[in-house]
């Protein structure tokens, strides 16, 4: 580049490494995702309709946390001294 006395001028640069600030932002926007899943999952409990398998939703929810893998969930039997599978999900998928 010239100015008009034709003398070379040197551009002014500027670099900005930005990783940092995506790393921060992607960490911030799965925190915000998983804050929502728990409050929504929180709401659902407040109006969880006795009718419907408590087990069975607290299974799937788990699952649709960690995906791709075996969940069971269990409650112990005070009277028998041992616990019962009351949940299980994730064979043959």
């Amino acid at each position: 580049m010239k100015d008009k006395e034709k003398t070379k001028k040197k551009p002014i640069e500027q670099d900005t490494d930005i990783t940092d600030y995506k790393k921060t932002e992607g960490s911030e926007r799965e925190y915000i995702s998983e804050m929502k899943f728990l409050a929504d999952t929180a709401m659902d409990f407040v109006g969880f309709p006795p009718e419907k398998d408590i087990f069975q939703y607290i299974g799937e929810k788990v699952q649709e946390i960690i995906g791709n893998a075996i969940v069971y969930v269990n409650e112990f039997d005070k009277e028998k001294d041992g616990f019962a599978v009351r949940y299980l999900e994730g064979f043959g998928k």
